[in-house]
């Protein structure tokens, strides 16, 4: 009879597949998705678009302080009223590399989840991490009790 040999402790990290850059990526992008929803600071009404292509949101979808992100619109938008009575918009797409900017952080500032960037909701400008160019701002006008957005 042949001796036995003792058998090797084989590592669970041997036996489970490694997770790609791209597999964990898109799964932090799913995230993402997800908690865009939680963005802002209200849930948006559904933007409607104008025959000349303006998008009308109501005036009450932004408290004073407050963002609201549109992603559904005709362009992806995000409206902001830094102090009472002065509504701005956005575009939201990330000057950094074309996610969306779908959050807003503890200070009110406006966050794109892909890579970090910050961007001051009262001017558009970049704050922190890689972007380096403001978001496009689009012309707001007060019509009623909604605003029209137009860029």
């Amino acid at each position: 009879m042949s001796p036995v040999s003792p058998v090797s402790p084989v590592s669970t990290e041997a036996l489970l597949p490694r997770p790609t850059r791209r597999a964990v990526l898109g799964c932090a992008a799913g995230a993402a998705a997800i908690l865009s929803a939680c963005g802002g600071d209200r849930d948006a009404s559904t933007p409607t678009v104008e025959a000349d292509g303006a998008v009308r949101v109501p005036l009450a979808d932004t408290p004073v302080g407050g963002s609201t992100y549109y992603p559904g619109a005709s362009a992806r938008i995000v409206v902001t009223q830094p102090s009472e009575g002065r509504w701005l918009a956005y575009d939201a797409t990330c000057t950094h590399e074309g996610c969306m900017t779908s959050a807003t952080d503890d200070d009110g500032n406006l966050v794109c989840p892909c890579h970090g960037s910050v961007f001051d909701p009262a001017s558009g400008e970049p704050v922190a991490g890689p972007a380096q160019e403001p978001l496009a701002t689009l012309a707001v006008e007060v019509d009623g009790e909604d605003l029209l957005i137009r860029g």
